[in-house]
Order: C-alpha cells, then structure tokens, then sequence
C-alpha cells in the first residue's frame, strides 16, 4: 500500500510537470518531488525484497547486490569490476544483517553515482581470516574527510555497520577517489 502511494506521487508529478511544461518555475519543484517518491519507492521495495521469505538467503543477496550494480553503474557510464568470492554463498549471517550488507553496499553505489564522478568502480566481497570483507572503490573525485561534514548516505551506513558489530572504513582524498570497507567479523 505504501509502495503503491509513492508510485502515486511520482506519477502525479509527472503529470503536472507535462500539464505546466518545461518553462514553468514549478517544474524543478515537480522534479524534485518526482524524484524523492522514485527513491522512497526504490527504497521499500528493497526492503520488501530484502525480507520476503524466498529471498532470505545470502545467495540472493550476492545475485541482487551483481543485478544492483548494473542497474546503477551501467547507466551512469560507469565500468566496474566485481570479484565475489565463491566461499560467501557457505556463511550463515543473520537476515537483518543481510539486510544491512545490503542496503550499505546500495548507499555506497548510490553515493558513487551521485559524488564522485569517477569512470570506473571495483567491487568486491571475500572471506579472509574469518571476517567477511566487502570493499567499494571509485576512481572519482574523492573528498577531504578533515573538513569532511557527514551527509545522512554516510551516517547511515556508519549506523548500520555498528548495528552488525562490523568495522567500516572509510578512506578517501581530493583527486585520488574513495574506498569503502566492512569488514564484518563471522562466527
């Protein structure tokens, strides 16, 4: 029903948006509104994925997290890599903290798309010491994280690593792109 309604927002603001025309001051609000109920609606279907019964396994997660990334990176004109070890389809984690790996692994495309304007991106999760290591870099811009102030995208996912007893690592510089790691500790 939620689902539905946004779907509802978005459709309706495409209708005023052609009903008043390009030029019209309101269009970029339309736009914009458009666009919020598109990831809202993006959003609750992830999480309705993420917890329906026949996707609770973390072979489903790896296949969505690959389906993810060419749905995002492929047509920003990004070109990636992704290296996923064979081992990750054996583990045991918990269903939230799959749901977890997921939407942080979501939030850190998403943040690539819309910050770093890079070209090519690498994507990897290994089993390494008893850890499982999900790492996330970009060739793009990068940012200075001394004067760095955290967007909502960054907490969250700093919130949802402590929620899975998982370290996240963050490094990046000015030119030289950024590198997300989790490195989440199994049992």
């Amino acid at each position: 029903e939620s689902g539905s309604s946004v779907s509802s927002v978005n459709m309706l603001s495409l209708v005023a948006k052609k009903q008043l025309g390009d030029e019209h001051p309101v269009t970029p609000l339309l736009t914009q509104i458009g666009q919020s109920a598109q990831n809202a609606g993006d959003s609750i279907n992830d999480i309705i994925w993420s917890i329906h019964p026949q996707n609770d396994s973390i072979e489903r997660i790896i296949l969505r997290m690959k389906e993810l990334a060419a749905e995002m990176l492929e047509p920003n004109e990004i070109a990636y890599q992704i290296d996923f070890d064979n081992q990750l389809t054996q583990l045991d984690i918990p269903m939230q903290h799959r749901r977890h790996l997921f939407m942080l692994y979501k939030e850190a495309l998403n943040n690539m798309i819309k910050y770093a304007g890079c070209k090519n991106a690498f994507l990897s999760m290994q089993v390494i010491n008893k850890n499982l290591m999900m790492k996330i870099e970009d060739d793009g811009i990068g940012f200075d994280k001394a004067n760095h102030k955290p967007g909502n995208g960054l907490i969250n996912m700093q919130q949802r690593a402590a929620e899975m007893k998982a370290e996240l690592i963050i490094t990046a510089s000015p030119g030289k792109g950024c590198s997300i790691v989790l490195r989440y500790p199994l049992k």
